[in-house]
């Protein structure tokens, strides 16, 4: 990456740094760095104004702001031509006119014209793309269309409606909301949280601002997430007209007072150094920012559950809010406080960036470039955005501790066209197939397994990676079924048995429980299950076998034998995720979220438990080598049959007894 892109990166996220002192806990290189990045930097300023996000909404509707008497559209598309002008040469827009070009797409629609020339002319495509915005040009992929693409309506227009009227009461318009109201007979009640839903679809709905600076400047700004799908902000809207049941603590944390059984009880009512069993959200955050004592086990189950009864912008308000000691307040404590949310902050940037967008990233930039940089905290300030730098550019080891691969046991024919799973050894196959599955099952965030979010249709969209292993796990079993109820003789599907087994028992000596559930799934399936005839001839050594794994994964006691030999199990290993997600089941349901009106931390202590359980197994991966050919096979599964057909099969291979 060049330098100067990453200097440009840090002022568009935190503007101007004028810190120069190094990570307070760890060194960051900043070796890449050119020394004239500051002047060049600061001429460019004379020119042109900063780009901040609101300058960029303006500039993409159209508002063209002036700086010392120059056009910003006029700036941007002289610098951006001047980057791209040397890319494309005569003999690249000569290419497009040649005599062949035209002969081919005489005929052809203007739209297709194009398509055909963009497509045979990359550069050209580039540099029309990168000066759609300034050109007011359409896009080129909106050019490819056809007349017959439609475009679904997201939102209804009661929703966008909705939308509008929430923004402008937020803007304090009551007498506009009241007779809009009247005139569309919409039953209009302010907001219980105060999200401004219109801006956000707005912003979602055109091109991401990240684009943009991309675009202007040549940085490749990552993204930390990826983008919000329709229906993900369809949910997202539906969830705020029927209204958030999270409480919120809109009192000031300054306001709340001693401890009292109105905010905060404990598990010892007697002793108020023992764990807390409920507190109102100032509580928890005074508890957790306290300057006397730090419980680092109190923050780690804090940051990973907080997401089920708060939000992260309402919980980063009240971090700062912390932060602000009113001045009546000695100090010592003053300066201990603001420390302790500082190191809050630090821990929370550092294990949950992915919780952050692009608000609350601005709302952090300007805490530290305001409030840090007020109270002299220069060290301090600058370790935070040197973090914040560090995690937009991705450059951050990965989790995930490296282990030595064992070679793999690669059939003769790998790079045939004809290769098939009969000519692989059973162990490759259970080792490429623990890689397919512990690649899903390692990406699975903390977040995804709260709230039961992957079992309720408006919250799935949270649990993208649950959802995703679930799915992988179905297919499996349906498809291992469905290989063996396909066998066209009887010597050929006990074959096909058999080797299900022996790969179900690779798996087990690899730890890798959840896909060995799959197998066994698979091949107790009704439709195979029921081919007593057939499973008569499998050996008897395998038969005993597959009735061990069964005794293993069975449900009898809540699956004692299975938690037990889990505990014994050390990384890499790969949990059952069904019984995983049992168990955050029964602790949610038999728990209530509130006790007295407080947030029942005692039950996020528990559902926190159960999820640092799996990312223990997260860490150490499984030291297979992957090998692509086999990994295409076992991933790209043939059009499944449904459940009554593979039964109708086994009837015509087997009959019912009459």
């Amino acid at each position: 990456m060049n330098p100067n892109q990453d200097r440009s990166k840090s002022q568009i996220i935190f503007g101007k740094t004028t810190v120069e002192d190094d990570l307070f806990e760890e060194n960051v290189d900043d070796s890449g760095y050119d020394e004239n990045i500051e002047s060049s930097t600061d001429s460019e300023q004379e020119k042109m104004p900063e780009f901040s996000p609101k300058t960029s909404t303006l500039l993409l509707s159209g508002y063209s702001p002036k700086s010392s008497g120059r056009n910003i559209h006029e700036a941007i598309a002289n610098k951006t031509y001047g980057k791209l002008k040397k890319t494309v040469t005569h003999e690249v827009i000569e290419n497009i006119f040649k005599k062949t070009d035209i002969q081919e797409v005489t005929d052809l629609p203007k739209t297709e014209w194009i398509n055909h020339a963009m497509r045979r002319n990359p550069a050209v495509l580039e540099m029309k793309e990168r000066s759609r915005f300034f050109s007011k040009l359409e896009s080129f992929s909106i050019l490819s269309q056809t007349a017959k693409t439609e475009n679904p309506t997201l939102l209804s227009k009661s929703q966008t409606l909705q939308m509008i009227l929430e923004y402008l009461s937020l803007l304090g318009f009551k007498k506009t909301v009241l007779s809009i109201c009247q005139e569309s007979g919409i039953n209009y009640q302010l907001p219980y949280l105060k999200n401004n839903y219109l801006e956000k679809m707005l912003i979602l709905g055109a091109p991401s601002i990240e684009d943009f600076f991309q675009i202007v400047s040549g940085i490749n700004i990552p993204q930390n997430e990826p983008q919000t799908k329709g229906e993900d902000i369809e949910v997202e809207i539906n969830e705020f007209m029927i209204g958030n049941d999270q409480k919120t603590d809109d009192k000031s944390i300054w306001e709340e007072g001693e401890d009292s059984d109105e905010n905060i009880l404990f598990l010892d009512p007697n002793d108020k150094q023992s764990q807390i069993r409920a507190a109102t959200l100032n509580k928890l955050v005074e508890k957790l920012t306290d300057p006397e004592q730090y419980n680092e086990k109190f923050l780690n189950y804090f940051l990973l559950t907080y997401q089920s009864f708060t939000t992260t912008h309402f919980f980063l308000k009240k971090l700062i809010e912390r932060y602000h000691v009113p001045s009546h307040f000695d100090p010592n404590f003053r300066r201990l406080v603001q420390m302790r949310v500082i190191i809050v902050l630090k821990n929370w940037i550092e294990n949950y960036f992915a919780d952050f967008d692009q608000k609350s990233l601005h709302e952090i930039s300007l805490f530290i470039d305001n409030s840090l940089a007020r109270d002299k905290h220069i060290d301090l300030a600058k370790g935070l955005r040197n973090l914040v730098f560090k995690k937009l550019s991705g450059n951050q080891s990965s989790k995930l501790i490296r282990v030595e691969l064992e070679p793999p046991l690669i059939p003769r024919n790998l790079f045939s066209p004809k290769l098939s799973l009969d000519d692989i050894k059973k162990q490759e196959i259970a080792k490429q197939l623990t890689l397919i599955e512990f690649e899903i099952f390692s990406k699975i965030e903390s977040k995804e397994l709260l709230n039961q979010a992957w079992n309720k249709p408006k919250l799935k969209y949270r649990s993208p990676n649950v959802l995703k292993l679930i799915d992988r796990f179905n297919e499996l079993s349906i498809w291992i079924a469905q290989t063996v109820i396909t066998t066209e003789s009887t010597k050929e599907r006990v074959r096909t048995i058999t080797k299900f087994i022996k790969i179900a028992d690779h798996l087990l000596r690899m730890k890798n429980y959840n896909t060995m559930m799959a197998v066994i799934a698979g091949l107790n399936n009704s439709a195979i299950y029921r081919l007593t005839e057939t499973w008569k001839l499998v050996p008897e050594k395998r038969t005993a076998s597959f009735k061990e794994f069964l005794d293993l994964m069975a449900s009898t006691g809540s699956y004692k034998k299975y938690r037990t030999t889990l505990q014994s199990s050390t990384p890499p290993c790969l949990p059952y995720l069904g019984i995983v997600l049992t168990d955050l089941t029964f602790t949610e349901d038999g728990n209530p979220d509130f006790i007295q009106n407080l947030i029942n931390f005692q039950k996020r202590r528990l559902v926190c438990e159960k999820i640092l359980e799996i990312q223990n197994f997260q860490l150490i991966p499984y030291g297979f080598q992957p090998v692509h050919q086999i990994m295409s096979l076992l991933r790209g599964f043939p059009k499944l049959w449904t459940e009554d057909a593979m039964y109708s099969k086994s009837l015509e291979i087997q009959p019912r007894k009459k």
